[in-house]
Order: C-alpha cells, then sequence, then structure tokens
C-alpha cells in the first residue's frame, strides 16, 4: 500500500531539512575554522565566554578571605551548572570540594604555566625573566584554558587561568581554575543553552506563521480541486470551482470549469438526443402495433407463429423506448424539479405494488422516515431496483427493504441473494447501457438502463447509490437520501400514484 504524505507533512518536513542543512553547513564551517572535537571549543567565541566567566570569578575573590573562597565558588557553580575548584601552580587545593585530580588533567595543568616564565616555589624566590618563546595563537589559547574528557569518573573537566596580583608585593600569583560537569550541554559554561533554544524555536515559529498561509492556500485550492474532479467524476458536470486566483492553479481551476460545462452539455445532449430518437420512435412502433392487431384478426392458423414473433419484437422495441424515454427524462428533468419533503414509506410500497411481487419483498421502513426528494423520481427509482431484485434473485432467497435514519440522512438498502456480479463490473454498473453479461442476451435482462436511471433520479435528489456484492453471495443495492423533517402539511400528503419508469 503506496503511503500518502499531505502537503503539510511536505512541508514541515522540507522546513526541518532546510533548519538541519543550515546546522550542518554551520557545523561544518565551525570545525574548519576551530578544528574539529570538543577541544575546538576552547578556541571559538565559546572560549572566550569561559576566559570571561573566569574574569568574574577573579574579580569576586579579589580581597575576600581565603576562607570564603568556598562559598564564592559554589554559589557560580549552582549558576552555571557546574562544580569549580581552585588550585595553584603546584597543583595544591585553595578552594571547592576535595577532589583527586585524574592523570589527564594533571598532565594538562602542568602545561597551564606561561610561556616565557619560570618560578620556584610559591611564595618563595624572585622571578627570572628569561627569554620568550614565539606561541602561535592556538598555542597560547592553550596554555591559557584547556578542555578534557576522563574516562573515570566520566566527567568534562575545563581549566581556566587566573592571574592575581599579590597586595604586598604586587607579585603576579597564577592559579588555576578548574571546572567539571557531567554533560556540557547542560550547563552554561560555553554556551546558554536556554536562550539558544528560545531563539531556534523562535527562528521555527516565525518559519512556520511566514510560510503557513502560503501553503494554506495551496493545499486549500488543491483540495478543492480534487474535490471538485471527484464530483465531476461522479457525474456531477453543474460543479463549478472558484476562479479568483491568479497564478496556475486559478487557470487549472479555469480550465476543470470549462471541462466540467462542455461535459455537462455533451451528457445532456446525449440524453435530449435519446429522448428525441426514443418519442420519434414511438409512432411507428404505436403503427406497427395496430397493423399487428389488424394483421391478426384476419391471419390464417399458420401465421399465429409468425405473428407472435413480430409481436414478441415489437413489444422489446417499445419496452426499449420506455427506458430511453425514462433515462433521457430523470436526466432533463432533474435539473429543474423543486425538492421537497418525502415520506419514504408509501413511495417503497407502491413501487412494490406496481411491480406485482409483494410476496416476493420483506419491507422494514418506518412511518415517519422523511427524505428531501421528488415523488416521481423516487418512486421510478425503487422499481427499476426492485424490478432487477426480482428478475436476477427472485429464485434463490428472500428480497428485503430495509429503511433507517442516520447521521447523514435516510438509507434505503434493498438486498438480495442472487447471483450478484462480477467484482470488476461493480464501479461501472450504473453506466447507460452497460450490463456484466458480455453477450448482452435478451434472455439473461435488460438493455443496461435500469441503475442508470436509479443513478441519475437519485442524484437529482441530491442522493448518493452504492452497490456491492454481498457475503457468500447476493447483491445490495444502498441509496443515501438527504433527511428532511415533515411539516404538519406535509403530513397528509397521500401516496403517490403509480408512474411509468
Amino acid at each position: 500500500m503506496r503511503i500518502r504524505f499531505p502537503l503539510y507533512a511536505q512541508t514541515i518536513g522540507y522546513l526541518l531539512l532546510h533548519l538541519g542543512l543550515l546546522s550542518l553547513v554551520f557545523l561544518i564551517l565551525f570545525n574548519t575554522q576551530f578544528g574539529r572535537g570538543w577541544e575546538a571549543l576552547l578556541y571559538s567565541p565559546a572560549g572566550d565566554r569561559v576566559d570571561a566567566i573566569a574574569g568574574v570569578l577573579r574579580n569576586q575573590t579579589l580581597g575576600v578571605p581565603t576562607k570564603q573562597w568556598n562559598g564564592i565558588l559554589e554559589q557560580w557553580g549552582k549558576f552555571y551548572g557546574v562544580t569549580f575548584y581552585l588550585f595553584d601552580n603546584h597543583k595544591d587545593q585553595l578552594a571547592g570540594p576535595p577532589v583527586a585530580l585524574p592523570e589527564e588533567v594533571a598532565a594538562h595543568m602542568a602545561r597551564m604555566l606561561p610561556a616565557g616564565f619560570a618560578h620556584g616555589h610559591h611564595g618563595q624566590g624572585q622571578v627570572q625573566q628569561v627569554t620568550p618563546v614565539p606561541l602561535s595563537e592556538r598555542d597560547q589559547i592553550s596554555h591559557r584554558r584547556f578542555l578534557v574528557r576522563t574516562r573515570d569518573p566520566e566527567l568534562f573537566w575545563v581549566g581556566m587561568r587566573i592571574v592575581i596580583y599579590n597586595k604586598d608585593d604586587n607579585r603576579p600569583e597564577r592559579l588555576l581554575l578548574l571546572a567539571t560537569t557531567p554533560n556540557l550541554w547542560q550547563t552554561r559554561l560555553f554556551f546558554d543553552v536556554g536562550p539558544l533554544l528560545t531563539v531556534a524555536l523562535g527562528i521555527f515559529l516565525i518559519s512556520i506563521l511566514f510560510w503557513w498561509p502560503f501553503v494554506y492556500r495551496i493545499t486549500r485550492a488543491l483540495w478543492d480541486l480534487t474535490k471538485a474532479t471527484n464530483e465531476i467524476a461522479e457525474g456531477k458536470f453543474d460543479t463549478r470551482l472558484n476562479t479568483r486566483r491568479s497564478d496556475e492553479i486559478g487557470s487549472l481551476a479555469e480550465s476543470v470549469n470549462v471541462m466540467a460545462e462542455r461535459l455537462e452539455n455533451f451528457v445532456s445532449g446525449q440524453k435530449r438526443f435519446l429522448g428525441a430518437i426514443a418519442h420519434e420512435l414511438c409512432s411507428p412502433v404505436s403503427r406497427l402495433q395496430i397493423a399487428l392487431e389488424l394483421l391478426e384478426a384476419s391471419g390464417t392458423s399458420d401465421q399465429e407463429r409468425v405473428i407472435s414473433d413480430i409481436r414478441e419484437e415489437v413489444h422489446e422495441m417499445s419496452s426499449l423506448i420506455n427506458e430511453l424515454l425514462a433515462f433521457s427524462k430523470a436526466g432533463i428533468q432533474g435539473k429543474d424539479i423543486q425538492l421537497v419533503a418525502v415520506n419514504i414509506e408509501p413511495v417503497i410500497r407502491t413501487a412494490i405494488q406496481k411491480i406485482s411481487s409483494e410476496h416476493l419483498i420483506s419491507v422494514d421502513v418506518g412511518k415517519n422516515l422523511t427524505v428531501l426528494g421528488d415523488q416521481l423520481l423516487l418512486e421510478r427509482a425503487f422499481s427499476n431496483i426492485f424490478r432487477n431484485a426480482v428478475r436476477y434473485a427472485a429464485k434463490d432467497g428472500p428480497i428485503t427493504v430495509h429503511a433507517h435514519g442516520s447521521d447523514d440522512g435516510v438509507v434505503v438498502t434493498t438486498r438480495d441473494s442472487g447471483p450478484g456480479v462480477p467484482p470488476e463490473s461493480i464501479k461501472m454498473l450504473g453506466e447507460p447501457f452497460y450490463r456484466p453479461e458480455p453477450s448482452r442476451s435478451r434472455a439473461s435482462g435488460g438493455v443496461g438502463l435500469g441503475l442508470a436511471i436509479v443513478k441519475t433520479c437519485v442524484e437529482a435528489c441530491e442522493g448518493v447509490v452504492h452497490v456491492r456484492n454481498r457475503q457468500p453471495r447476493g447483491l445490495e443495492v444502498e441509496l443515501c437520501l438527504k433527511s428532511c423533517p415533515r411539516t404538519s402539511a406535509e403530513s397528509n400528503i397521500p401516496a403517490p400514484e403509480s408512474v411509468s419508469s
């Protein structure tokens, strides 16, 4: 089964793909500029944020007694989502929770001394000036901060160098600020995820709001086109589309309107043509019938068989002409009728009485079911349905007619236990002159206009016809009609008289 993706889903998918490609391009440019891996953050603007945070903590500790440093580191650690530690250049811990430094961190700490300086022990000796060693920008950054990930325990360690000056002799003292976290994305050390997510969400929502009206107008227009073409395919050639759009979709809608109008003219012309032919054939057929009556009155016994065969042919011609007239009238008059409230129960019973097969058809119809329609057209439709059921399935079992109200209107279902029709023929039933039997023999049925008349009459009453096979055998014809509440005046309408189909 082929999976269908609505345009809305496709548009959102392309938007997400677009944002993902932009993120990928940004990541590639970032890696090209600053390198790959977690240490690339040190050489990006995020590394400058780390230096700025180290400067803030340096300013917080200036002029504050050493015993208060733990509180300062704890307070700022909660704010940034990390744990801060402060060490001197000899790996002696000055502040922060007691911790054992992993070997990887200790190795990076050894490189944190500024290039070009040599030291004795902390607080002893004099600083000796040596010849500075030229360093690249990346090497200078690596001597100011580092980022390493340890396995046991699995933590990220960020090292930042802090330089303070001894207030007694104004000598620089170099300290090391460490920060640990199990997940860089849950901290504010390199970047504040909250504002970034807010910006990303804002960009996404703005993109949605910007594109949604455009996508909605397109999908709405295509939905209208799909609905209209389906209605035209069902024979509703009076369907028209709004053509106010000035783009390609508007041109397509105009083309659909032109196509529907031409199809309506073709079909109406065809029905009028059939009606005109049938009407013109009525006179010669009537004269043939009169001639047969005269011939039979004066004919000999040897001519009786020939006259009987001729009468049968004339009868078939007369039946065909009547069905052509009924089909033509149903299609032409259906456009001009005034739909009113019709009690469906007397219409069904009148149609059953008309075919003289009351004992073959079981009826289960409520007395207060009222539909919107035309009495003559509805009786003609029911008469053809019941006649077909009796013709093809009367010998195979009961024929039932059931009507009930639903949320969408009134549903009238006729079921039989006959042979049904081939599955491939179901969709063609209702087409003029279509018969499932390829031979089209006279003994196997009519001329293929029965269900076509039913479909035309029901659609003229704004209803729908569904035909389906039953299991294990049989055929089911379902008429879905619009319900209409009856008024007190309409409740006194008598049952319609029998009409010819």
